[in-house]
């Protein structure tokens, strides 16, 4: 089991959500930074105490990801493991397509190649990254809305779906042993390590998107390491829905099970819906027992 919640922490750094608790507001937006544009919008009424709240609350990130269960799309994914400085031992690239037929979906692949050590010899995923982008994105077997309610998860299965929740569900509490009192950056305790701004931002096409950015303090940075887990978190939002349009992250944790990681996922509109577009990510990890793992990984969905 011990092994499981260090996975489970290790999988983590591919979130771009947190997972707050009981949030102090008032707290959080007396030291919110505006820029220019931000403070003349709080003059005609803009809340910062409210928006952070609609940060914390929002749902929009991850219906954008349930939503391409709903529409046939492309997925074109790259993976590169790296030894060393840069030196490639695996590469895995991947066309896959989700086709639907009375509102059942199912996958095809319409092309797959793998180089160096990807696959053991019993044909399994040597790594634990390609492991779980298998997990979240892949449908072995045709899915219908009849079952769509999912069982009960135990295990390996239950941390992987906390890891859904963990990238794309914002203010929900997240059952990750360790490290969950160090993803509710709005908490009392992880307050003094952090920089939080709002600001007008180019994002995408939209011109004068929100821009909310959590920074960890210049003092802070490279220090008292296991105090924080998240060293830098930029979300976009829609000005007038506040729909999440996109995020960077950076996750850096030295200890015991240790990473180091970056990366962007953004949405896209189709029909008036939010669609999960973009993921690129780019990172190392180490636990016990295993040896590092360094990569690359880019995925990109195209709607029909």
């Amino acid at each position: 089991m011990r092994k499981v919640f260090i996975l489970s922490f290790l999988f983590f750094q591919l979130s771009s959500a947190i997972g707050f608790g009981q949030s102090n507001y008032e707290g959080i937006a007396a030291s919110v930074q505006l820029d220019s544009f931000m403070i003349t919008a709080e003059k005609q009424g803009f809340k910062v105490e409210e928006f952070i709240e609609i940060v914390q609350k929002d749902s929009s990130f991850r219906q954008a990801f349930e939503n391409i269960r709903l529409f046939e799309h492309q997925i074109s994914s790259k993976m590169v493991f790296y030894k060393g400085e840069r030196k490639e031992k695996a590469t895995f690239y991947q066309q896959m397509r989700q086709k639907m037929i009375n509102n059942c979906r199912y996958n095809l692949i319409d092309e797959k190649r793998a180089s160096g050590d990807f696959y053991k010899k019993d044909g399994s995923y040597r790594y634990l990254t390609a492991e779980m982008y298998d997990r979240v994105f892949f449908t072995k077997d045709t899915i219908c809305p009849s079952q769509a309610a999912e069982v009960p998860a135990k295990g390996m299965q239950k941390y992987y779906n906390e890891l859904k929740q963990f990238i794309f569900q914002p203010g929900e509490q997240v059952d990750v042993p360790l490290v969950s009192k160090k993803t509710a950056l709005f908490e009392t305790h992880l307050q003094k390590y952090y920089e939080y701004t709002i600001t007008q931002d180019q994002y995408k096409g939209v011109k004068n998107a929100y821009a909310f950015t959590i920074t960890i303090k210049p003092e802070y940075a490279g220090k008292k390491t296991n105090k924080t887990l998240i060293k830098y978190l930029k979300t976009y939002f829609e000005p007038e829905s506040f729909q999440v349009l996109g995020r960077v992250y950076d996750i850096v944790y030295k200890g015991l099970a240790s990473c180091d990681v970056h990366m962007e996922v953004d949405l896209t509109q189709i029909e008036g819906i939010y669609l999960l577009q973009n993921i690129s990510y780019e990172g190392t990890w180490n636990i016990p027992g295993k040896k590092r793992e360094t990569g690359t990984f880019t995925a990109r969905l195209d709607f029909n």
